[in-house]
C-alpha cells in the first residue's frame, strides 16, 4: 500500500494504528519524500481489507492510498 501525504506530526503513527487495530500485520515500512510530500510503503503479507484502506483515507494530512499488488512472474 502507498500512501502519499502532508509532512506532518502524527501521520506515521496513524498509518501502523490503521493496520494494528484491523489485525493486519506489516513485514516492511519504507519513508520517504517525493515532490515535497511525505510518502509511505507498507508491505503486509496479506490482502489489505477495505476497512483499513477506508481508514487510511480518512488520515488527516493523507492526500493518496493506493493499493499494489505484487503478483509472482
Amino acid at each position: 500500500t502507498v500512501i502519499q501525504f502532508k509532512d506532518m506530526p502524527g501521520v506515521v503513527g496513524r498509518l501502523g494504528q490503521a493496520f494494528g487495530e484491523a489485525g493486519v500485520n506489516l513485514q516492511q515500512v519504507w519513508l520517504g519524500r517525493a515532490g515535497g510530500e511525505g510518502l509511505a510503503v507498507l508491505v503486509s503479507g496479506e490482502r489489505v481489507p477495505g476497512v483499513v484502506l477506508q481508514a487510511l483515507r480518512r488520515i488527516p494530512g493523507a492526500t493518496a492510498v493506493q493499493v499494489v499488488r505484487a503478483t509472482d512472474a
